[in-house]
This record gives C-alpha cells, structure tokens and sequence, in this order.
C-alpha cells in the first residue's frame, strides 16, 4: 500500500523537497493512516511534517478524547502538533450557517492558521476514493457539470490528498496490519446528514446490488472527467480573453460571439464570467446558466438576478453582468425660478447626490455675438423662451425633447433606446428640464428648441463640472 500512495503522488506531483507539510488529523482512521504513511515516506522525499487537530466541542467529552488521542499520537510520532478548539454550533449561529458548513469552515481557517503557524507550503488531508465517490454522488443529485462530476481534487491550490488513490478497506488493512488504533466518530454511524446517508445506504447498496467495484468505477469516472476539465478549463480561458470586454466592473458577453459558440461549451463560458463578476465560485448553480443564455433570445432591457447581488442584463449586443446598482433616489433640484431677476445673475450650485458642481450665469447677448463654441459640459440657451422655472433631475414620465429646427420632439424614453443607452443608466442621467420639456441631455445632447439664435436676447450659460465623478466636464 505504501508503494502505491508512494506512486501516486509522484504522478501527480504532490511534493516537492524541502516542503513543510501540515496534515489535518481528526483521530479516524483516514487521518491516522495519512499522517503514518506520510512519516514513512519522509525521508525517501525528504519534506517535513507538522499536524493539526479541530475541536469543533460538538460531541462533549468524546471530543476531548479524541484531541488527547490526538496528542499522544503525534507526540509518540514524534510530530509538532496544533490544536484548534472552536465551537462550531456558537459559529454556525452567529454567521447563519448549518453545523456542516461551519465545521468546513472552521476547519480550513485551522488548516491555514497553522500552515502560517509552522511556515508550511501545503496541507495534507485525508479523502480516499470511497470518499471521492461519495462526493461524486452528491454532486450528480444536486445537479453538476464536468467540474462535479470529476470529483474530488488530488491537488488544489494548498491542499493535496495523497490517500486519494486507496479504498477504505485498504486503509483499514493497512492499519489492522501495523496494530495502529485510531478513534470512532459515532457521529459518522448516524444519517443526520445527506453524505452520511450516501455513505451508510446508497454506496452499499450500488456494491451489493449493481456492482461490486462501483467506487472503483467512480474513481476511473472521475479521472476522465478531470482530463475532461482541464480541456474545457483551457477552452474557457482562451475564450475569455478573446470576447469578453470588462469595463468599469461590468462584464460583456457579445451575443453574436456566443451564438458561434459551441452549445456544450457555451455554459461553461458563461460560468466563468459570474464566477469572476461574482469573485466566488460557491452556489452558481445550472439554473443560473441557463438563465443566462435565455437572454441571448431576448429583447434588449430584459434582465435577471444571479447570486452574490449581480444581476445579467441583455444590452442590445451584449449580455452584460455586473453587481446590481440600487435604485437612486430620484433627484429633483430647482436652479432658478421663472422670471428671476436676471441682471448680473451668477450663482454656483453643489448638488451632493450626484457629486457635481454647476455654474450658472445670465448675460445679454451682444450683436452680431456668436462666439458659442460647441463644449460636451458647457451649453448656452435662450432664456427668453423657458417657461418654468429651471430644474436639474432625473427623468420623469412624459419627458421629451426637441430634435431638430422643424420643432419636432421625441420622447425621452425612444431617444434613449434609438441611441443604445442601457436601460439601468437611465435613472442616473442628469436631465436640464423647462417642465417636462428636456433643454439638455447632460453629456449627450442639448434641445434645439433653446439653442442660440439671431433674435436671442438673454443668454444662460450652465456649466457642469465633474459629472460622472471622473472630471470629464470642468474641474472644480
């Protein structure tokens, strides 16, 4: 057996000379088995050993045994040993999470604190091929793609599992054959869990009942699926850097490019982008992929939720995920009264919603004046013909806007999807309203209906700085 964990990491390139490995020892057989066939191919690979134990004070006095057996263990073995005791249910309350999920997690942060705690450069854990299968299983149940269904990891990131190549019975035996006693979590006897449950009822039944080498069978399964994996991973990558445009924390899949892309391999593209939107992997689930090319079908504005507060929207071209932006306050700022005494008018006003600043000054239009150079966040408009008093705000149903000399006006709203403006921008637009007639689109365009003309006699002049936050209209 030892020959046999001995090959594997070699194939798999486990470890290196010179390595500080941390192995996770619950005081079961698995861990027990680990930490012994480790010490015995110490010196052949020339790496060293320092281990850690978990109280998760669950199970009350059979906990502390097991953390004493622990100890003694490594002491006669001769291996520095760090004890972590956590109270997983106090945890798991606190952080809303089931006693399973916290014990993972209180787990790994115990694994790495010790690694930083010995100066180690991997972790050493203790799944085997019954546990791989078992894995497997889950994963197919719940729903899984390639990446479930190739199992456990023999290496990941940290983490390696040399055990990972051997059955139960064979680590069972190896143990009965050294005269090596390790301890019982009776817990791992009761089904209170689902992997329990797979455990105690479903494999043994596939053994007996369908074939006897099913873990066996799931294990070559699974090696193919990681070949598989890497095949799709490398696809992925490539595919990525090609189409996908990421600006400003927003992700943009090209429908068209996704159209030409292979069915069977769309999803996992489109994976990889929730997965770096998301900066997790955990709870991505198929629906949500599937979701996600439904808007390739869809009209432009139709949009989704997906995990960890993002939410996919179709944008013309473009599938475009980012995180969803809550819904701004609407934004309603009067600038200047209906006939306001306009002699030698200036005022500057800040506006601390939208984090802009704006200079507003009132002249008389000079004869044969025509010095209006075009400016994105400078306009001029003939006072003379507002009606209203003058506001700064966001868009409100009914607005519209005057498009050419003729006096013929468009909707805001058509004027926003004739010129591609995506449908979560349009609240944040700021808007230079006479009533519900638009003087000013800012940073697009301005109503013709107050530009300058040779009968103007009253000139307003708005200035807009820093809008959008990134000064692209006057500095301060």
């Amino acid at each position: 057996m030892i020959e046999k964990v001995k090959n594997y990491m070699l194939q798999k390139r486990m470890v290196q000379k010179d390595d500080k490995i941390v192995v996770g020892i619950s005081g079961g057989p698995d861990s027990i088995c680990l930490l012994c066939v480790l010490a015995e191919l110490k010196e052949e690979f020339g790496y060293e050993l320092a281990a850690v134990h978990v109280n998760h004070m669950l199970r009350g006095e059979d906990a502390d045994l097991d953390e004493q057996f622990v100890t003694d263990f490594c002491d006669k073995m001769q291996v520095p040993l760090n004890v972590v005791r956590e109270d997983v249910k106090v945890y798991a309350e606190k952080y809303h999470l089931s006693t399973e999920e916290a014990g993972r997690e209180v787990r790994r942060q115990a694994f790495e604190q010790t690694m930083r705690l010995y100066d180690g450069n991997k972790i050493a854990l203790a799944h085997h091929m019954n546990d791989n299968a078992e894995t497997v299983l889950f994963h197919l149940a719940r729903g899984t793609g390639v990446k479930g269904a190739a199992g456990i990891q023999p290496i990941s990131g940290n983490y390696i599992r040399p055990l990972l190549c051997l059955k139960r019975e064979e680590i069972e035996a190896y143990l009965q054959e050294k005269g090596i006693k390790s301890c019982l979590d009776k817990t791992n006897l009761e089904n209170l869990y689902t992997r329990n449950k797979i455990r105690n009822e479903i494999i043994p039944y596939f053994r007996e009942h369908i074939n006897e080498k099913t873990v066996e069978h799931i294990y070559a399964f699974t090696e193919q699926m990681r070949e598989l994996k890497a095949f799709v991973d490398s696809f992925v990558r490539e595919k990525f850097d090609e189409i996908v445009v990421v600006k400003e924390d927003a992700y943009f899949l090209p429908v068209e490019e996704l159209e030409k892309t292979d069915p069977a391999l769309r999803s996992y593209l489109i994976r990889e982008v929730i997965v770096q939107a998301a900066g997790r992997e955990k709870d991505i689930e198929s629906i949500h992929l599937r979701d996600v090319e439904e808007l390739m079908r869809k009209q432009s504005g139709r949009q989704i939720d997906l995990p960890y507060g993002l939410r996919a929207f179709r944008e013309y071209d473009d599938i475009c995920i980012r995180e969803k932006e809550e819904s701004e306050e609407k934004l309603f700022v009067e600038l200047m009264e209906s006939g306001e005494e306009t002699d030698g008018f200036h005022r500057m006003i800040e506006v601390s919603q939208r984090d802009v600043k704006l200079e507003i000054r009132m002249f008389c239009r000079e004869k044969n004046w025509s010095a209006f150079v075009e400016q994105p966040y400078t306009k001029w408009f003939d006072y003379d013909i507002i009606k209203n008093s003058i506001v700064l705000r966001t868009r409100q149903p009914g607005d519209c806007i005057t498009i050419n000399d003729c006096g013929q006006t468009q909707k805001l709203k058509k004027y926003f999807i004739n010129n591609k403006i995506p449908e979560a921008k349009r609240d944040r637009i700021l808007l230079l309203a006479d009533g519900s007639h638009i003087m000013w689109i800012v940073g697009y365009r301005q109503s013709k209906k107050y530009q300058i003309t040779d009968t103007t006699k009253k000139v307003l002049e708005i200035k807009i700085f820093n809008y959008g936050g990134k000064n692209n209209g006057r500095k301060y």
